[in-house]
C-alpha cells in the first residue's frame, strides 16, 4: 500500500477492515483520492461493476479529486470472478470468505452469504470511511455505480438515508416483475427453482427499498442494454419518490459504465455549483390526420441547446426494445412553451414507444419517460 502527490491529487492505494461476514472478517481494497490543499471537500464512493480490473482503480479517484471533490473506489466482488469459476485474481482485492455471487450449478448461494449482500456492507464502511476523514464534508456524500455497482447502488440507498445524490448506470429493480424481461444480468436466478428466486429477490431486488430513498438519484442507461432492460430501468425511475433525474441513451448498450463527467455533472447540480440538470415532463402523442404530434414541456435553468424525440416502431408482436429496428430521433420545435415533431401515424398492427431528450447550453443532458402508441400493457409491466 503506497501514497502519493501527484499535479495536486494526493492518491492512496490502501486496505482497510470490513465488517464481518458470514461470521469471518474481512478487509476492504480500494484507492482514494483527494485534493492536496487543505479544505472540506464533498466525498463520492465509486462502485466498480462486473469488468472490475478495467474499472478499479485510481483513474476514478483522480478524475474526482482534480474536480474538487473525494474518492474512494473500491473493490466489493473479492478475489473470485463472476462466472463461477473461482478464479484468483491478479491484482489485489478485498478479502472475505464467500461462495460467490447469485446462483451455480443449479442452485442459489443465497441471499445471506451473497457477495452482493456483503457489498451492502462494504459500501457502508466506506461511507464510514469518509464521514471518519477530516477533509470530507459528510453533509456533501455521493455514491456512483455502474452495472453491477448500479444495482449495488440502488440497494444501498434504500437503507442510507444520509447520501445527498447518486448516480445509476445500468441498473434497476423490478427483476421479475415485468414479463419476458427478466434475464440479463439477473439470468443465472432464471436457472434455479422459484422458491430459490423468491427467497434471493425478497432480499436482493432493489425496489423494496426504493420507497425510503431520500438521495437525488439519476438514473443512466442505454435502450438497447442486454443487462437491465429499458421497462425496467424506466420502471425503477418512476418509483423513486426523492428527486430524480433521467438518461436514457439511444441505441446504447453498456457503453457509458466509465464515464465519471456525467455523475460528477449530476453531483455537481445537487450541490447547487452548476445549474440543475433540465427536468423533462412524460411526452404525449396524438394522432394529426396522417401524422403523429408528439409533444413534450421541459423546465432548464440552463437555455436549451437541443430537444429530440427519440422512437421506435415495430410489429407490435414483434417489439422489443433492444432488437429489431434501430431508435431514430426527430428534432423538437418550441411552440407556446411546449417542445412539438411529428412522426408518421402509427399503421395497424404497429407500435411506437417514443421519448425526449434534452440537452442544455452546459453540456448537461437529461430524458423523458416514454409514451407508448397503442397503449403497450407489456412494456409498463401490466
Amino acid at each position: 500500500m503506497w501514497e502519493k502527490t501527484i499535479d495536486g491529487v494526493v492518491i492512496q492505494e490502501l486496505q482497510f477492515q470490513g465488517a464481518s461476514f458470514a461470521g469471518s472478517p474481512t478487509t476492504i481494497y480500494g484507492w482514494y483520492a483527494r485534493p492536496q490543499a487543505p479544505g472540506k471537500y464533498p466525498g463520492v464512493v465509486n462502485l466498480h461493476g462486473a469488468g472490475l480490473v478495467a474499472q478499479l482503480g485510481n483513474k476514478g479517484p483522480v478524475f474526482y479529486a482534480k474536480n474538487g471533490f473525494a474518492c474512494l473506489s473500491i473493490d466489493w466482488a473479492g478475489p473470485r470472478d463472476w462466472a463461477g469459476k473461482h478464479e484468483a485474481r491478479t491484482i489485489p482485492c478485498s478479502e472475505f470468505d464467500n461462495p460467490g455471487i447469485m446462483a451455480e450449478k443449479g442452485h442459489i448461494f443465497g441471499s445471506e452469504v451473497d457477495t452482493i449482500t456483503n457489498g451492502v456492507r462494504f459500501v457502508e464502511r466506506a461511507f464510514m470511511f469518509l464521514r471518519s476523514r477530516p477533509e470530507v464534508d459528510s453533509s456533501n456524500l455521493f455514491l456512483s455505480g455502474a452495472s453491477a455497482g448500479a444495482h449495488l447502488s440502488l440497494l444501498v440507498l434504500g437503507v442510507d438515508r444520509g447520501i445527498k445524490g447518486a448516480a445509476v448506470k445500468y441498473g434497476c429493480g423490478y427483476i421479475r416483475d415485468f414479463p419476458t424481461y427478466f434475464g440479463g444480468y439477473f439470468g443465472p436466478l432464471t436457472q434455479v427453482p422459484k422458491d430459490e428466486q423468491d427467497t434471493w429477490l425478497a432480499a436482493l431486488d432493489p425496489k423494496h427499498g426504493i420507497p425510503d430513498f431520500k438521495a437525488n438519484v439519476l438514473m443512466l442507461s442505454g435502450t438497447n442494454d442486454i443487462f437491465f432492460a429499458m421497462p425496467l430501468v424506466l420502471e425503477t425511475y418512476r418509483q423513486i419518490p426523492s428527486g430524480k433525474n433521467l438518461l436514457m441513451l439511444p441505441n446504447d448498450n453498456h457503453s457509458q459504465v466509465a464515464n465519471d463527467e456525467i455523475p460528477l455533472r449530476f453531483f455537481q447540480s445537487c450541490m447547487g455549483t452548476q445549474p440543475a440538470l433540465p427536468a423533462i415532463q412524460s411526452p404525449t402523442a396524438k394522432q394529426e390526420g396522417e401524422a403523429l404530434g408528439l409533444q413534450v414541456k421541459i423546465t432548464a435553468p440552463s437555455p436549451l441547446s437541443k430537444v429530440e424525440f427519440w422512437f421506435k416502431r415495430m410489429p407490435s408482436k414483434a417489439f422489443f426494445h433492444g432488437g429489431g429496428e434501430k431508435w431514430q430521433s426527430v428534432a423538437a420545435e418550441e411552440k407556446d412553451g411546449v417542445w412539438c415533431a411529428a412522426v408518421p401515424a402509427v399503421g395497424p398492427d404497429e407500435q411506437l414507444v417514443a421519448y425526449a431528450t434534452a440537452e442544455d447550453q452546459t453540456g448537461a443532458k437529461a430524458s423523458s419517460d416514454t409514451v407508448e402508441v397503442p397503449d403497450f400493457p407489456k412494456w409498463r409491466g401490466k
